[in-house]
């Protein structure tokens, strides 16, 4: 028991120090270390309250809250809701329309939607720093 202790205090120093050192990385670390003295759920419940305080505090410490609130506040408010509507949509239901709605809807977008190669790409050109092999 106390070893167990133990090797989870190691992991979350060694979790923070990359999150200090990096900005990201807390639950990537702590989830991969942490399954193999405990199982996936009692690990992701151990990474949750660190996770959000450093995100949290990440975000509050930097210097450009007010303009990222300002430009992505409607990505916020649909993620919440999003979030609020998908949790109780399975909380009454089981989760086989919510899969099948989700492939459906992902498989339907065209790949230039969402890859995030072509999000780089539109972002450079936008800014005229780069051109893409298509130019």
């Amino acid at each position: 028991m106390e070893m167990t202790i133990l090797f989870i205090a190691v992991v979350f120093v060694i979790a923070g120090a990359v999150k200090g050192a990096i900005g990201l990385g807390l639950p990537p670390i702590t989830m991969g270390l942490l399954v193999m003295v405990m199982p996936p759920v009692e690990a992701a419940a151990l990474t949750v309250a660190p996770a959000f305080v450093t995100n949290v505090w990440q975000m509050v410490d930097g210097p450009h809250l007010r303009r990222l609130v300002r430009r992505l506040w409607p990505l916020m408010l649909c993620a919440v809701a999003g979030t609020l509507a998908g949790a109780g949509w399975l909380r009454r239901k089981t989760p086989g329309p919510a899969l099948q709605f989700s492939v459906r809807f992902w498989l339907s977008t065209p790949s230039a939607v969402w890859c995030p190669c072509n999000i780089r790409l539109a972002s450079a050109r936008k800014n005229g720093s780069a051109r893409s092999p298509a130019d």
